[in-house]
């Protein structure tokens, strides 16, 4: 669909958990390698971008699935998790488990 003010094509991505937030994220780094000016609406109902249910517990307790190492946003950069996680003060390694909340703060950042 074509924004009808600005000309650029435009993508609306219903529900603003884990996955709508990613496939955010990849579809602005395609427009971005192509040169290509994308806006793209992210809706949520329940106002947690990026966190969803499962990352929007309080309970640091409730951890990720699987390790740093496996859980990088970005498929091309494996490491980006954890250089996040240590950008924001984290003493952590690749095989420790974030807990979930963290998780969702990355994905919102």
């Amino acid at each position: 669909m074509m924004d009808a003010v600005s000309g650029s094509p435009s993508v609306v991505i219903v529900g603003g958990g884990a996955s709508g937030t990613l496939a955010a994220v990849h579809l602005l780094r395609l427009a971005r390698a192509r040169a290509m000016p994308l806006e793209i609406t992210l809706i949520d109902r329940y106002g947690r971008h990026a966190r969803g249910q499962a990352y929007s517990t309080v309970d640091p307790q409730h951890l990720l699935n699987a390790a740093i190492d496996k859980m990088s946003g970005l498929d091309d950069d494996p490491g980006h998790l954890l250089r996040w996680a240590r950008d924001h003060g984290l003493d952590v390694g690749g095989s420790d488990y974030l807990p979930r909340r963290v998780y969702g703060r990355y994905l919102r950042d």
